[in-house]
């Protein structure tokens, strides 16, 4: 929805000057042109794109087969006939010349044709000037622009991902107190005596020793004349030799290999395009970096025609559905991993009921598994609007908050196995209270109860946990006693299960055991039984 949106309300804007690339009729650019002086030699421009795994021979023999003439490269412009020095691995600014003609009255009907050619910009290149004019001709900028799963939306670096493969260099205590120079003592035979390390450490006496550059590459350096190098980074050739080595060199190299952020796209995972649409001064990347609170509030205030009405419409009310059972604080942009068991189980409930629909059935297997009691009477409220919507909802529950909030109740028992499979009551609550056959309405009522132990045994706090701050903990210290049952509780998302991450590098026990809602097998209805292969045998058996 936010894609469709941006598609169509965004603005996008140059990359390199953050200037807005005015999005106009072809009618408006042939105006501004001819304003130009009359007389003036031009150069209609598009920005030369590469077909999937297309090289630049392949892109200019295509170019040839369509009719075209030129390219501009770099600020020079080549027949399509003759050489061109174009560096495969230096950044290139290549466009397409579409028309070469002169600013006359004259020429209004080629200078339609050759906009018209354009699928994403037009750029008007002056004789006396550079670039002078830039507009969009937007046909380009679509839904999948925004995705970066599609070739049309994905950061060409990352492809992505947001994160790129690396040498975790920076861990390791020799290397941080090394320069680059110690390290090249290690690649060159010669050392300060060899060409390449000359070349390399006027590189850098250049463009500066960071530790960004070292680990991620740095821009390109004209040496001289002839020599135009750039320093491509530690990170992205270790990754480059992981993939490609084979055998003993790869296995060698993999435990060496971590994940980054992406240096190109800052984790967005859009390429630049993406990144510059923007919707009063935010793109998409910020407003998925924003609270979900926030881009509601973005979203409320936003002005759309009549056109993305629904649109609009459907994406409030999903963000609307998710404050209500209280997420308002997390990001669109926060990945799976991250989230805790109950976050990840009321997203999934607002991806199946935000939408709002009416007339429906919903059957719900116990959707308050791992919330806590505040954020499940969120969830309740939500639930009980979606039935005053008109739809009807089953719940399998065993929560007695949700259970009270039902307006009608069956009681499955009277106990598990072979012992149950019977309708022991049903009714509304009062009615499932006064039920003598009712073990649910035994303790709704509070004729039964779990006894409080009056005892405690004495313990000692022997497990400590120092500065944690992974995720949502704010660097907390806690000390946890050992041979206890010890409760970590609070509101789903809180950081409880973050913090039990924290005793897989415990030392003080020969064994641990870890039992999190992660399924057993390959699916989330794997238990232990499908898991061992029991299973079939349990299916096989003929139950009297």
């Amino acid at each position: 929805l936010l894609r469709v949106l941006f598609a169509h309300l965004g603005i996008p804007h140059d990359p390199e000057t953050g200037k807005a690339i005015q999005n106009i009729s072809k009618e408006t650019v042939v105006e501004e042109i001819l304003k130009l002086p009359e007389g003036e030699k031009i150069q209609i421009l598009t920005p030369a794109v590469f077909q999937k795994k297309e090289s630049f021979e392949e892109l200019v023999d295509r170019l040839n087969r369509e009719g075209y003439l030129r390219i501009r490269l770099n600020g020079k412009t080549f027949a399509l006939d003759e050489p061109i020095p174009h560096e495969k691995f230096k950044k290139n600014e290549l466009f397409l010349v579409l028309d070469r003609l002169i600013v006359d009255r004259k020429s209004e009907k080629r200078l339609y044709e050759a906009i018209g050619k354009a699928e994403e910009t037009v750029i008007v290149a002056r004789e006396s000037e550079d670039i002078s004019f830039q507009f969009s001709a937007g046909s380009r900028i679509a839904p999948q622009t925004f995705s970066f799963n599609h070739d049309a939306g994905m950061c060409p670096e990352c492809q992505g991902l947001g994160i790129t493969y690396g040498a975790h260099l920076e861990d390791d205590k020799k290397f941080r107190k090394s320069s680059i120079y110690d390290l090249a003592d290690r690649l060159f035979k010669e050392k300060g005596t060899s060409g390449a390390y000359k070349i390399l450490e006027r590189y850098f006496k250049t463009v500066g020793e960071t530790r960004e550059i070292v680990l991620n590459g740095g821009p390109e350096v004209r040496l001289k004349s002839e020599l135009t190098i750039r320093w491509l980074g530690l990170h992205p050739v270790f990754a480059n030799a992981a993939r490609m080595a084979i055998g003993e060199i790869r296995e060698s190299l993999l435990p060496m290999m971590s994940a980054t952020t992406c240096s190109a796209c800052k984790g967005a995972r859009l390429n630049p395009i993406a990144r510059n649409v923007l919707i009063q001064k935010q793109s998409i990347a910020d407003l998925c970096g924003f609270s979900i609170e926030k881009a509601h509030g973005f979203l409320m205030a936003l002005k759309v025609p009549s056109f993305l009405h629904e649109t609009h419409s459907q994406a409030l009310k999903f963000l609307a559905f998710l404050l209500a059972i209280g997420l308002r604080y997390l990001s669109l942009d926060r990945s799976a991993p991250t989230l805790s068991g109950g976050e990840l189980q009321r997203i999934r409930l607002a991806r199946q009921l935000g939408s709002g629909l009416t007339s429906c059935l919903y059957i719900l297997d116990e959707p308050t598994i791992g919330l806590h009691p505040y954020n499940n009477e969120l969830l309740n409220s939500a639930l009980k609007d979606l039935r005053d919507l008109g739809n009807t909802l089953i719940l399998v529950e065993h929560d007695p908050l949700t259970i009270r909030a039902s307006d009608y109740l069956f009681d499955f028992g009277p106990k598990a196995g072979r012992e149950g499979g019977h309708i022991t009551a049903h009714g509304t609550i009062a009615e499932i209270e006064k039920n003598p056959h009712s073990l649910t309405g035994a303790y709704l009522s509070g004729r039964k109860k779990i006894p409080i132990p009056k005892k405690r045994r004495p313990f000692n706090p022997d497990i400590r946990i120092e500065n944690a701050c992974l995720h949502n903990l704010k660097n907390i210290t806690v000390e946890i006693p050992k041979s206890a049952i010890t409760c970590l509780t609070g509101v789903s998302g809180s950081g409880k299960s973050t913090l039990m991450s924290y005793l897989r590098s415990n030392k003080d026990f020969d064994r641990l055991i870890i039992v999190d809602q992660s399924p057993i097998g390959q699916t989330s209805r794997a238990d232990v039984s499908t898991y061992s292969d029991i299973q079939p045998l349990i299916r096989a058996f003929n139950w009297p």
